[in-house]
């Protein structure tokens, strides 16, 4: 079995200069490129795509994707791009696919048996497998739908540098959601205490229940591990980090698990149509 060629930490020159003199010296157009948004990625697909198959790492995120593809490679079938979903409705560019979910990570978690080994593996708790990830799910709701918001409804207040861990009540074992609020409001200049409305609509939004397929589809992957690890963590002792979780995650995800999303449908459906490899 061959292994992938890999183009990680590139600039947005470099790796449209790779892509060319890649396609221009492909004679036999044997390979493909795909291009994904960060490292996890490219570990994530180094496992599921074809050998002939060449990986590069987004410049920057989805947008470099987006540019690379659809700006500089427009005609070419045999460049595409894989990204997280978020919050996008519909599909928008015939060359860029997304995971099932939210993200990357979502899809992973969605596979019962793929989440049974980390759960196995980290939790010592007293809930199931399924009854934990419902867990996790919905104290992720109210979070999710501030990120919702913010880049449905442009928004524009800062949330990275919110942290769950923070958060979250050892005692209680739950996310106090009046400590994001609190956090997002001193790295907003007290945007919720000004914007009462914007407020009282992701409070509405949180008294709506949600099942668990809309709940994957809102949340994001970063979140769910760093709030699993939290309800993971021993008392005493090392406890396991969200780096080696979401390692172990993706190590449990096997190319036939991966047959069962929408996205390999996608995907082979694709490769048919333009006669290329991808996986």
């Amino acid at each position: 079995m061959g292994t992938n060629s890999i183009r990680a930490n590139l600039s947005k020159d470099d790796i449209i200069s790779e892509i060319r003199l890649s396609l221009g010296a492909d004679i036999k157009q044997e390979h493909t490129f795909l291009v994904v948004e960060g490292e996890d990625d490219l570990k994530f697909w180094k496992n599921i795509a074809n050998e002939k198959v060449i990986l590069f790492e987004s410049f920057t995120g989805k947008t470099g994707i987006t540019e690379i593809v659809e700006e500089y490679f427009t005609s070419n079938p045999r460049v595409i791009g894989i990204r997280d979903r978020d919050y996008e409705c519909g599909h928008i560019y015939n060359k860029i696919f997304y995971y099932d979910c939210c993200c990357m990570e979502m899809m992973l978690v969605k596979n019962d048996e793929v989440f049974n080994n980390i759960y196995s593996e980290y939790y010592s708790g007293r809930l199931s497998s399924n009854e934990l990830r419902d867990v996790l799910l919905k104290q992720l709701k109210y979070l999710s739908l501030i990120r919702k918001n913010n880049e449905t409804m442009g928004l524009g207040i800062k949330i990275d540098g919110v942290s769950i861990t923070n958060a979250f009540d050892e005692e209680t074992q739950n996310i106090q959601n009046e400590k994001i609020i609190l956090k997002l409001n001193q790295m907003n200049q007290q945007y919720f205490a000004i914007n009462v409305d914007k407020l009282s609509q992701i409070n509405s939004q949180n008294a709506i229940v949600l099942n668990t397929e809309e709940l994957l589809e809102i949340n994001q992957g970063h979140d769910f591990i760093e709030l699993f690890a939290a309800f993971c963590r021993k008392p005493r002792g090392s406890s396991a980090s969200s780096k080696n979780i979401a390692a172990s995650l993706r190590c449990a995800y096997r190319k036939r698990d991966f047959t069962y999303t929408e996205l390999y449908l996608q995907l082979v459906s694709y490769s048919n149509t333009h006669n290329i490899v991808i996986i």
